[in-house]
């Protein structure tokens, strides 16, 4: 999908005509609604290009960007559904991510406890102390027996 806008003198966004563009913004269309409760988000999957002084101002003022939502929703639904759909927004949003880190953690549980298919950290932390225990018991051992060696000559 394309949207081709232009800046005005006033500072608000227009459609554009056909020219050229001066700044190319590329921005998964997956992260836009995300990007309407917290535009950084948005900005990590956000590509620039194009006149560069331009595209740092454009940069800028998406970083410092601060949607209000319901304000723009209140126009279409009124106030009140406004507040409830963009409180549904983000209580969804909220209730992925928390699944999400819930489902990562009970993977990686089952991953290192339940089937051993990855080491755990506590695990690992400790085979490498007995392989430097072993390492270490190995290199006295050939100490002793060059001391032996040259003794008994």
């Amino acid at each position: 999908m394309v949207v081709t806008l232009q800046v005005t003198s006033d500072g608000a966004f227009t459609a554009a005509d056909a020219s050229a563009p001066a700044v190319t913004i590329s921005v998964a269309l997956s992260s836009l609604p995300q990007a309407l409760v917290d535009p950084q988000a948005a900005m990590k999957d956000m590509r620039l290009s194009g006149d560069a002084e331009f595209a740092q101002a454009l940069a800028f003022v998406l970083q410092n960007l601060r949607p209000e939502p319901e304000e723009e929703l209140s126009r279409f639904f009124g106030d009140a559904a406004a507040m409830r759909l963009v409180g549904l927004m983000r209580a969804s949003a909220s209730q992925a991510k928390q699944m999400a880190q819930s489902m990562l953690q009970s993977t990686a549980h089952y991953a290192v406890h339940e089937d051993p298919m990855i080491v755990g950290r506590s695990d690992l932390e400790a085979f490498s102390s007995e392989v430097n225990s072993v390492r270490d018991a190995v290199a006295r051992i050939e100490k002793r027996i060059e001391l032996l060696a040259r003794q008994s000559r």
